[in-house]
């Protein structure tokens, strides 16, 4: 137990931007808490946090997270059912028998995946997404409620709407045809209804 008012935590890498303040020291007072609490900074102590730490500011972060997500190098843990050694599908999904899947993997609830599509490298395909016929997702991560179209290599790769962040080149391109990169053309609500009592795989 930490003898202090004010406790600020640090991992491995050095600070966390996290800070704990005993509430009472802030009641009552009618100085601003940003003042309050830069009196506290040469009386704080260290927290040293030895557990799994991860920015989240970059997309690079997100994809590490994923990474080590899928792999069981942290507490993340897939919302779906392993359908095969490192392959995880949420409820709802369509996957059409003619795709390939390396795992580990994880595809999201509601999520349809095309006619010969490849899903391999500890790639994240979120929720309500459609990967249309022949594509490729490779070492990358689909967030939420994104359409990506026919025969497409996503490879290293961060997208989101309309945007795709290239982990090497540190590039980020936005894509304004809709018919490469777009959000879903079916709601989320219809597609829980329309996939909702189909096969997994």
């Amino acid at each position: 137990m930490l003898n202090t008012t004010h406790c600020c935590a640090y991992g491995t890498a050095g600070a966390l931007d996290l800070a704990v303040v005993e509430a009472a020291c802030l009641r009552g007072s009618e100085t601003p808490y940003r003042k309050v609490l830069s009196a506290f900074i040469p009386e704080q102590e260290r927290f040293f946090f030895d557990g799994y730490v991860n920015p989240l500011k970059e997309p690079r972060d997100l994809r590490q997270l994923v990474e080590d997500g899928l792999a069981g190098r942290c507490s993340l843990q897939p919302v779906g059912s392993e359908v095969s050694p490192g392959v995880w599908i949420g409820a709802g999904a369509q996957v059409d028998p003619s795709v390939s899947i390396t795992g580990p993997a994880f595809i999201g609830a509601g999520s349809r995946i095309a006619e010969s599509c490849t899903i391999k490298g500890s790639s994240s395909i979120e929720r309500d997404c459609e990967i249309d016929c022949g594509t490729t997702v490779d070492q990358s991560s689909v967030l939420q409620g994104l359409y990506v179209g026919v025969a497409l290599n996503l490879h290293r790769s961060v997208v989101t709407r309309n945007k795709l962040f290239h982990l090497d080149r540190n590039v980020e391109v936005e894509i304004d045809d809709d018919r490469l990169l777009g959000t879903t053309k079916i709601a989320p609500i219809q597609r829980a209804a329309a996939f909702g009592g189909g096969d997994t795989k």
